[in-house]
């Protein structure tokens, strides 16, 4: 689908249709499993690529997720330290502090932060360098491009929405 929609419309639209979920639920009406738990987390998107972190960011509101982006990881760092986030998803190779930097400095704030790291390998192969990212404490990766499914997998199953789930 091509068609472009200023951000405020799509979550307006999200909200509203949020909004008649909930409505249907007090009604009596079966509810759907991803609105509760989801709601309230929130998740930051450090990654150098603008479209990338855009499309992120849409498919993790469209879950429900709060979202916030940084365009590097100097600004990640300093958005991580301001503002309770329940997941960062980083880029690996990135300019100013690549993925490696960023795991290491946010296990230095918080040992307990969770992180899902992801990579194309432009340079270098992704199977090469993944590895090296969980060894460093990145809870899963994700090798470019993955899928919408494959992101709500991973989101949902580190921030603990699907317990039963297995991911390699």
């Amino acid at each position: 689908m091509n068609r472009e929609f200023p951000a405020e419309a799509r979550d307006e639209e999200f909200l509203s249709l949020r909004q008649e979920r909930a409505d249907a639920c007090l009604r009596g009406h079966p509810c759907t499993s991803t609105l509760p738990e989801n709601r309230m987390k929130t998740i930051l998107i450090i990654d150098d690529d603008d479209a990338l972190r855009q499309i992120l960011r849409l498919s993790l509101v469209q879950l429900g997720y709060a979202v916030h982006q940084a365009s590097n990881g100097k600004i990640g760092l300093r958005m991580y330290g301001e503002q309770r986030i329940d997941l960062v998803i980083t880029d690996l190779l990135m300019p100013e502090k690549d993925g490696f930097e960023i795991i290491m400095d946010l296990r230095k704030i918080d040992p307990t932060v969770k992180i899902i790291v992801m990579s194309g390998g432009a340079r270098l192969r992704s199977e090469e360098i993944l590895p090296i990212a969980k060894q460093l404490g990145a809870a899963l990766t994700l090798n470019k491009p993955f899928s919408f499914d494959e992101l709500r997998v991973a989101v949902s199953y580190i921030l603990g929405n699907t317990p039963d789930l297995e991911v390699d």
